[in-house]
């Protein structure tokens, strides 16, 4: 390389991480890139708060696109259900709500993400009279909530791991989460 190559390789370059570069402040008002407090819009959100303690959850997983329509069951979320698993143990269910209460699991406020919502598998959740659906798409890392006549609110998961490995023990079988398991190790 020559000199001159050299030199604006490196000028692009510093200029490339200074504009990536988390700004920091002394200014305690100061709030850098993605850390505005989501802690309290997700105390605030009403599903999320919702699907704390639930009693009963079903679990299913999502038919891909490529799927033929013939082997397609039942619909959740508007969403093709390829396998119908039926209720998680309580065990499950009493891990699934400590989950869901944790600080730090979900944040509601992200950048967009660059890849389409398409879930893995759902979560039908059952607190007293109230159904909740929980669909997790693993690909982009994000957890959508809905129930009938109210917005569906999306997070993304900050711990995947964690989720991962919850998701592992409903479907031990499964290939493709055992897989990400290992990946996001």
């Amino acid at each position: 390389m020559t000199p001159l190559l050299i030199v604006i390789t490196a000028f692009l370059s510093s200029c490339c991480i200074h504009k990536n570069a988390p700004r920091t402040s002394n200014d305690k008002s100061f709030l850098g890139k993605g850390a505005k407090d989501s802690s309290q819009t997700i105390k605030d959100s009403l599903l999320l708060s919702n699907i704390h303690d639930v009693d009963r959850i079903l679990l299913y997983t999502i038919a891909s696109p490529q799927q033929p329509d013939s082997l397609l069951k039942d619909s959740i979320g508007h969403y093709k259900v390829y396998k119908a698993y039926g209720k998680i143990s309580p065990a499950n269910i009493a891990i699934f709500n400590f989950l869901m209460k944790e600080d730090g699991l979900l944040r509601s406020d992200y950048p967009p993400v660059k890849q389409m919502f398409y879930p893995y598998c759902a979560l039908r959740c059952h607190k007293g009279k109230e159904t909740y659906i929980l669909l997790y798409s693993l690909g982009t890392e994000e957890l959508r909530i809905q129930k009938q006549g109210h917005k569906e609110e999306t997070y993304q998961i900050l711990k995947m791991r964690t989720m991962l490995h919850w998701l592992n023990q409903v479907l031990p079988n499964d290939e493709y989460i055992k897989n990400l398991s290992t990946w996001k190790q």
